[in-house]
């Protein structure tokens, strides 16, 4: 997918970008310690380190983000 997708209850699927930087913080700050671990196996901060940010937003592979009303309310990525 190289182009956003809105999906009809108004959810925004789209390639994610260097702008989405704190957004993507703020979203995985406001997870769960057990959710981090589960979804990175190791620790992440709070708020998350840079180190563990960036990677998201520019991997080898592609990532997407998906977002309702504005807020950021997903992130998938391949490596």
């Amino acid at each position: 997918m190289n182009q956003t997708q809105v999906g009809r209850d108004g959810v925004v699927v789209r390639p994610a970008v260097e702008a989405d930087r704190d957004a993507l913080a703020n979203m995985l700050a406001g997870l769960s310690e057990l959710t981090l671990y589960f979804r990175f196996q190791t620790a992440v901060g709070r708020p998350p380190r840079p180190s563990v940010v960036e990677p998201l937003l520019r991997p080898t592979g592609a990532a997407w983000v998906a977002e309702h009303e504005c807020r950021l309310i997903g992130h998938v990525m391949w490596a």
